[in-house]
Order: structure tokens, then C-alpha cells, then sequence
């Protein structure tokens, strides 16, 4: 609601849509930089979200909708919730942009369903080229585009410099709706600086 009231209020044109997945840790603090292998694998005491931002042509950075899940919870499908909820913003032709882990003819084809163009990295082999004619597309989008897939990772630096990247609870459903108010909360701010609120 609060991404809608700002884009229809400036009237903000979507120039990039952009995703990836980050994780909130929740519960116990463990040092992930001194684990290893299986040892990382076993950690279970954070939450996944993966969220869909919009970056304007004004250069401004909205989230128009997020997912989150458990631990180890899959980005792909956390993704596809996300999108059932951008079905009413205006995307017509605009770039989808994902990292290596959303090639995904699945995800591709919901991104053309709501009348986006699909920009995400596509996992290929020497070997073996890329054959769907929907990953051939994105390949090529993602070469003309895939240069601002930084900005979704800064916007994750930016939220949790700012509030922080543990969550202090022990329950993981509560530690998976904290982390999707972290993202109201950034779009709070955001219309709060720009004088909407």
C-alpha cells in the first residue's frame, strides 16, 4: 500500500524491478565467518526474505512487495509469492532483474505474464548452451541490464545498517514478520523523507 500511495502520488515511472534474497538472523548469535561447509548448513537460526524492489526513474528505491520464509526456505518460491502481489503495478516492459538463483522457467514466465521482460543471470556450461527460449532472453537482458543488480544489495546494507541484521526473538514465525516490518519500516522512512507522510 505504502509503495502504491508513493508511486501514484509522484507519479513515478518504474524503470527496473529488481530481487534477491538476504537473511535476518534471529534467536543465538553464531560468527557464520568462522563456520565452514556442513557447519554453516546446520546453522537454522535465521530467517529468509526475499523482496521486490522498484527503482524509479527518479533514482528512488521502493519495495512493492516481499516473502519470507524459514532458514533454508527456497528463493525461487518466495519469489513467486512475492509477485502475486505486484500483479496491479504498472511493469509493462519493464527489466526483471535476479540473480543466478532465480533461473527459473517458472519465474521467467510469471515475470512475461504480468508484462515484465525477464534480466535474470542464467547458469550455463561451456558444454551445454542455453537452449529455452526464455533463458536466451534474459541472458541478453541481463547483459544490457544485469550492471544494477548492486543496487538491491546496497538497499540490504542500507536496512540493515540502519536496523540492524539480528532480530531479538526466539520464535522464527515472529523473526519472519519483524523482518518483512523492517522493509515497511525503510518505505516509511522513505516517504517520510520525502515529505508524503
Amino acid at each position: 500500500i505504502l509503495a502504491k500511495k508513493f508511486l501514484l502520488s509522484r507519479k513515478e515511472r518504474i524503470r527496473l524491478l529488481l530481487c534477491n534474497g538476504t537473511g535476518f538472523g534471529y534467536k543465538d548469535l553464531y560468527p557464520l565467518k568462522l563456520l565452514r561447509g556442513r557447519e554453516v548448513r546446520e546453522v537454522s537460526s535465521h530467517v529468509r526474505i526475499v523482496p521486490i524492489v522498484a527503482l524509479t526513474e527518479g533514482g528512488k528505491r521502493v519495495i512493492l512487495s516481499a516473502s519470507s520464509g524459514g532458514a533454508y526456505a527456497s528463493e525461487v518460491k518466495l519469489l513467486l509469492e512475492a509477485m502475486k502481489e505486484i500483479g496491479e503495478f504498472p511493469i509493462e516492459g519493464v527489466f526483471f532483474v535476479g540473480d543466478k538463483c532465480f533461473d527459473c522457467i517458472r519465474v521467467m514466465e510469471e515475470i512475461e505474464k504480468h508484462g515484465g521482460k525477464p534480466a535474470i543471470k542464467v547458469k550455463e556450461t561451456w558444454r551445454k548452451g542455453v537452449r529455452h527460449r526464455l533463458r536466451r532472453q534474459s541472458k541478453m537482458n541481463f547483459e544490457e541490464v544485469g550492471r544494477e543488480r548492486y543496487l538491491i544489495e546496497s538497499l540490504f546494507g542500507l536496512i540493515k545498517g540502519k536496523f540492524g541484521s539480528q532480530i531479538l526473538v526466539r520464535l522464527r514465525e515472529i523473526a519472519e514478520r519483524r523482518a518483512l516490518c523492517l522493509i515497511v519500516l525503510y518505505n516509511l522512512r522513505l516517504l517520510l523523507e520525502l515529505g508524503e507522510i
